[in-house]
């Protein structure tokens, strides 16, 4: 599929902000497109995530060297 939902749609979704009809439109791609499917599920794992702030102990993301993951669409 050449096509697929940009990472504002995506990040729409994850949070619950995406317009009743874009979620619809959404849904029916994400049916067929395992990419996006996965992107999404992503996405959700990550908000839900705990959050580690730079005061925290050294067991959080930013003292042991983990970086965010930057996101970098192309286009195929």
């Amino acid at each position: 599929m050449a096509n697929h939902l940009t990472y504002d749609v995506l990040s729409q979704l994850a949070d619950r902000r995406a317009s009743a009809l874009d979620a619809a439109r959404a849904e029916r791609h994400l049916e067929n497109c395992g990419r996006c499917r996965s992107e999404l599920e992503w996405l959700q794992r990550i908000r839900s995530a705990p959050r580690h702030g730079p005061d925290t102990d050294s067991s959080s993301y930013a003292s042991s060297g983990w970086a965010a993951r930057d996101w970098v669409l192309t286009a195929e």
